[in-house]
Parts: structure tokens; C-alpha cells; sequence
């Protein structure tokens, strides 16, 4: 019997700070996917204020940080034709454990396009573009197949509000 795959949380935090000119959020550019916030998946095992304040540390350096409050959360950021990765895994070229596996490996929480199932296995697509917004190419792409308990359709995202302890630079 297959085991249903786990939901895949994400976490996102808001980090602000007061000056004289008003309340600032941090922001960042992602070189591929526009402006951002701090965001990032939570580990298996992981609670959720931890996985949020190891993100912040991994994407901003920022190491003196205190949760102010948990925001709420956005049951399922998915699309119903995409999939979420619940576990580290490689695509094949066709639905069987025996045929031939492409190179890269998905991480977890890594969203794909839904193509279709197929007995144990799950067709999916997924495309990784030069920039966003607007992209101008296709860096890479793949289609193929993973197990059926290698996805999930269930993707919940989890807000916090954040503030730095220490002075950091104006920008």
C-alpha cells in the first residue's frame, strides 16, 4: 500500500524596522524571481518559528532576529495542475523504477507541473527561466515521471512578522 505524501510547509517572514522616517519591511532581489521576502521550506522534523528563523539567517545573514507574531497561514499556495516535491528525488524517463533517471535532483518543496498519472507514477514538467518577471529564455527544462509518493498536492504557507535585534545598514 502507498503511503499518502506529506504536505510540504512554507515559511515567509516579514522583518521590519522602526526609523525616523517610518516603519521599513526588508525586501530583497532574487536574481531569477523578482523582489522577495525571506521564504523558504520547512525541514522534515522542523517547527515552524525554527525553519522561519533559519531562513532569515540563510538568505539575509541577519542572525539577531525575534519572532513577533505568527500572521497566519494560506491553506494551499498550489495550482491544481502543480505539485510539490515531498522528498528529495530524480525524474525518470518513464514510469518504472528501472528506467533511466535524468541527472537532476528535485528538492523538496520544489513545485512542478501536474502532466498525469500513471499507474504508481506521476508525470511532471518543470522549467527553470533566465529572470522573472519576463523572462527572455529557458535555462532548463524536463519532463518525466516520479512516484507517486515522492509529491503532494498539498502546499501550506505559514506567515511570520519579524524584527531585527541589532542596527543594520540604511539602504
Amino acid at each position: 500500500m502507498m503511503m499518502k505524501p506529506q504536505s510540504v510547509h512554507k515559511v515567509s517572514a516579514f522583518i521590519t524596522r522602526d526609523t525616523a522616517m517610518g516603519r521599513q519591511i526588508l525586501l530583497f532581489r532574487h536574481p531569477t524571481a523578482g523582489i522577495q521576502v525571506p521564504a523558504g521550506t520547512v525541514e522534515d522534523g522542523e517547527g515552524l518559528e525554527t525553519a522561519v528563523l533559519r531562513e532569515v539567517t540563510e538568505e539575509t545573514g541577519l542572525t539577531q532576529v525575534r519572532i513577533i507574531s505568527y500572521l497566519g497561514k494560506m491553506d494551499n499556495e498550489l495550482e491544481p495542475d502543480s505539485r510539490v516535491i515531498s522528498r528529495p528525488i530524480q525524474a525518470r524517463l518513464e514510469p518504472n523504477t528501472t528506467s533511466f533517471p535524468f541527472m537532476k535532483v528535485f528538492s523538496r518543496g520544489l513545485t512542478v507541473h501536474y502532466e498525469g498519472t500513471q499507474n504508481n507514477f506521476t508525470k511532471i514538467s518543470y522549467v527553470e527561466y533566465d529572470q522573472m518577471p519576463n523572462p527572455t529564455a529557458i535555462d532548463f527544462q524536463i519532463v518525466g515521471w516520479v512516484p507517486n509518493d515522492a509529491i503532494s498536492t498539498h502546499k501550506p504557507r505559514h506567515f511570520f512578522h519579524l524584527v531585527c535585534e541589532k542596527e543594520t545598514a540604511v539602504s
